[in-house]
């Protein structure tokens, strides 16, 4: 169960990426827009930073165990009857009611690392998937490049490709894609994580680093980084 103040930093979190990095939300968006289908379950979806790119799909399903951050998503979706938003944690045998909805789709954009147990929300989340289906887990990369940041914001643990591959590979899925993200965005990460320990990133280096991401992601595009703060994986059932 998470406490009020992890759910205060969730928040501040989220509101930081939507002010200052709205450019790196879309290049997420554009990493796992061609694995959507027409309904889709968003785990961890916050105040709707990713989820609200595809609410013109058939069902969006999002789940989150912030209820402030649910409010916010409510009141921006309160007219559009394909979105349900529902209070849950995973993992949850709650997960299981969205079995027979012929979902197509999972999204859990930063969240697993969120989650102590996170092999049981895997098998949860690909539980709920339609033969066919897939989903889109993007997770900070590196164990040694765990530092104030991710403590801060409650996060368990970073990964490394074997390790989130077996996971994936547990919950029954065939893995589709499996490559780093975020080149640049890792030497960001250590320096404010591993040199300054803070807590976040400032803004105005965010909004900054947000100016440059067009170009990172059309480098990334050619070229898969060595090293890079996040993991893109996409798993078919």
């Amino acid at each position: 169960m998470l406490t009020e103040e992890a759910h205060r930093t969730s928040l501040a979190i989220q509101a930081r990426l939507e002010e200052n990095a709205p450019n790196y939300t879309r290049w997420i968006v554009n990493q796992v827009r061609p694995h959507i289908g027409r309904r889709l379950l968003d785990v961890g979806c916050s105040t709707g930073n990713v989820t609200r790119h595809f609410v013109d799909r058939e069902l969006v399903i999002g789940v989150d165990p912030n209820p402030h951050a649910l409010a916010q998503a409510r009141a921006s979706w309160a007219g559009r009857p394909n979105v349900q938003l529902h209070e849950l944690s995973v993992p949850s045998p709650d997960l299981a009611r969205f079995e027979g909805l012929s979902i197509d789709s999972v999204t859990c954009i930063n969240v697993i690392e969120h989650v102590e147990d996170d092999a049981t929300a895997l098998r949860q989340m690909a539980q709920v998937l339609q033969p066919g289906g897939r989903l889109c887990l993007l997770a900070p990369a590196h164990p040694w490049l765990y530092g104030s940041m991710d403590a801060a914001d409650h996060h368990y643990r970073r990964y490394a490709k074997d390790g989130i591959l077996a996971l994936v590979d547990q919950a029954g899925l065939r893995v589709r894609v499996l490559r780093a993200m975020n080149g640049i965005g890792a030497l960001g990460w250590f320096v404010n994580g591993r040199v300054a320990r803070r807590d976040l990133i400032p803004s105005t280096q965010a909004g900054l680093y947000d100016k440059i991401i067009p170009v990172v992601e059309r480098v990334e595009g050619w070229i898969e980084p060595p090293v890079g703060q996040s993991l893109l994986v996409v798993g078919e059932k």
